[in-house]
């Protein structure tokens, strides 16, 4: 079993909640997403989020959905962009645990295949370069 150190919780806005892990054996940076929905006014919070940790030089970063039911179209553009910021950091952006309607919506906009994605966060870390 994997261990996990808990970091600080990063406030979203009043609905989205995320908490902050790091995997002790990998270094890769859980990031747990709270609430019903990413909604359009969270998406400058996640892009916040994610160059966040392209500022520390975190280059593997696992986002995990198990909380969030839906989501939209940009928040999608910033999962790709961001992907790919990471991938030329030589790591990655990897998502987990995400419901049917997220996945329907990867697939329409062809990153299914693309976007790296565990069915858990023990799972996802079999990315983790």
């Amino acid at each position: 079993m994997s261990s996990f150190s808990e970091s600080e919780g990063v406030e979203f806005s009043s609905v989205i909640i995320a908490r902050r892990y790091i995997h002790n054996e990998t270094g890769a940076v859980i990031i747990k997403l709270n609430g019903m929905k990413l909604n359009f006014s969270e998406s400058d919070y996640l892009k916040n989020v994610l160059e966040k940790e392209i500022a520390h030089n975190n280059r593997n970063v696992i986002l995990d959905f198990e909380q969030i039911d839906m989501m939209f179209s940009v928040q999608i553009g910033i999962l790709w962009s961001h992907c790919r910021k990471f991938r030329n950091l030589g790591g990655d952006l990897i998502l987990t645990n995400l419901k049917s309607s997220i996945s329907a919506v990867l697939e329409r906009f062809g990153l299914s295949k693309e976007i790296h994605v565990g069915s858990s966060v023990e799972d996802a870390l079999q990315f983790v370069k």
